[in-house]
């Protein structure tokens, strides 16, 4: 992309960067069959490419993310496949994220549902610039464990859509019916979130390891924690 269209720049000329972060069950690295590849692209400014052929900065970086789909390989289609369906707008919205796009987004009075600033909980960096990926969660942070937006009621109604949609009533759903594993995520997740300002090393996106630290910091009980672990365990 390099050699096609140039260093992408900042509108001052400044080198653009980006990062690659993991969400969903590849960011909590509980990746099981047929999983899907949750990923967000970050990048930290508009601007353009400095080559013959310039083209913007969030055209690059969609180029970047559209090359990304041919690295993975399945015997089966539909397996592991790459979803960038969690990034700000979902399917509306461009591929890349612009830094301005997602602090706008998930901060006080943007667009985000609650679920969705949620699931930032399991935002995990794996690759680009380490410098822009530590400024990304310093925002995550920010947003999501300082300025507490709680709306379990959103959250709520997400689940009841859930249950209707995808847990028929007379089967037994081991990832949406009531009580299965996405309620304990978010069970998990929304207390990362409560108490994530007071304690910060809740702020994983790891789901048994955040379980533990909430024993250890007697938010859970010895036996709420082993049967949560329990249930989210992976052979």
């Amino acid at each position: 992309l390099e050699l096609d269209y140039g260093m992408p720049k900042s509108v001052a000329g400044m080198e653009a960067t980006f990062a690659l972060f993991a969400l969903g069950k590849f960011g909590s690295a509980e990746l099981g069959y047929a999983s899907d590849i949750e990923l967000i692209l970050v990048y930290s400014d508009s601007g353009a490419s400095d080559g013959q052929k310039s083209i913007l900065n969030s055209e690059f970086y969609a180029k970047l993310l559209q090359q990304l789909y041919v690295f993975i390989e399945a015997k089966q289609d539909g397996l592991f496949q790459i979803d960038l369906r969690l990034r700000p707008y979902g399917n509306d919205g461009p591929l890349p994220v612009s830094l301005e796009s997602f602090t706008s987004y998930y901060g006080q009075g943007g667009m985000a549902h609650f679920y969705e600033k949620l699931s930032l909980v399991r935002l995990r960096y794996f690759f680009g610039s380490k410098e822009l990926g530590k400024r990304v969660f310093r925002l995550r942070d920010t947003l999501l464990y300082q300025t507490q937006g709680l709306d379990l009621l959103d959250l709520w109604q997400l689940r009841q859509k859930q249950l209707s949609e995808k847990a028929a009533s007379n089967l037994l759903n081991a990832k949406y019916s009531y009580g299965a594993l996405v309620d304990l995520e978010y069970s998990v997740q929304t207390l990362q979130v409560v108490f994530g300002r007071e304690h910060k090393n809740l702020r994983t996106p790891y789901t048994i390891q955040a379980i533990t630290r909430l024993f250890e910091a007697e938010i859970v009980n010895a036996d709420e924690s082993e049967n949560v672990k329990a249930k989210t365990a992976i052979p």
